[in-house]
């Protein structure tokens, strides 16, 4: 599976590798992490350790990195797009080139406050032993933030890379299969291009909308059983 992710972010999203275009390309997720905090207080313990799945080219770690968390490790199987990360500079932050399985296979001690997850799922070869590998890594009452395209059919074809693109009630069915309770799937579109101007400007309708330049995809939130 990594060999076919040599330089994606570079081919299939023609990412830039400097720090303004991360910075950039950041203010896309920005406001949806400020709309997972008034849901769940993923930030009450800035130093405790949160893993993310799919670190791309860095953009939700800079948004952490700027909140003050301190213990951060993100998984990336796009080669180019780990080395880069990690030569951003955030102190204390590590950027791991491996796959979610053979992670938790090497860390099987180690346990997350939080894991996040965004635009990663759809990816995944195994959905189920992959999200079984990550409930292994959160703490028991530890979350599970993240989200995954809605599967409408311009978000399958897109991208050939997108394995399981489903529909929200069969993530939910997913998650609570692997160990996670009180599964929220709520929708999430997004206004094409209004986050390029201004970052506060990339509002959430909570609606699923079809059109080719709207982004319709499903935050998941997830608690895993204590």
């Amino acid at each position: 599976m990594m060999s076919s992710y040599s330089n994606y972010f570079k081919k299939q999203v023609g990412a830039q590798f400097n720090l303004d275009w991360v910075r950039k390309d950041s203010d896309f997720v920005y406001n949806q992490l400020r709309y997972v905090k008034k849901i769940v207080p993923f930030d009450s313990d800035l130093d405790a350790p949160v893993l993310e799945v799919g670190s791309g080219m860095g953009r939700l770690a800079l948004l952490l990195y700027e909140a003050g968390f301190s213990d951060y490790t993100g998984l990336e199987i796009d080669p180019e797009a780990q080395k880069f990360s990690q030569n951003l500079g955030f102190k204390s932050f590590n950027f791991i080139n491996q796959e979610i399985k053979d992670f938790a296979k090497k860390n099987s001690e180690q346990r997350f406050s939080s894991v996040f997850c965004f635009e990663t799922l759809e990816h995944l070869e195994q959905p189920i032993q992959d999200l079984m590998a990550i409930s292994s890594l959160i703490k028991d009452g530890g979350l599970f933030i993240g989200s995954t395209p809605y599967p409408f059919k311009k978000n399958i074809v897109s991208d050939e890379t997108h394995l399981f693109v489903l529909h929200p009630i069969n993530w939910k069915r997913l998650f609570e299969k692997c160990g996670f309770e009180h599964v929220i799937v709520s929708a999430m579109t997004f206004l094409p291009y209004l986050w390029r101007i201004n970052k506060k400007l990339n509002f959430i309708i909570p609606f699923y909308i079809p059109g080719m330049k709207l982004v319709s995809t499903s935050l998941i939130i997830a608690r895993k059983k204590k």
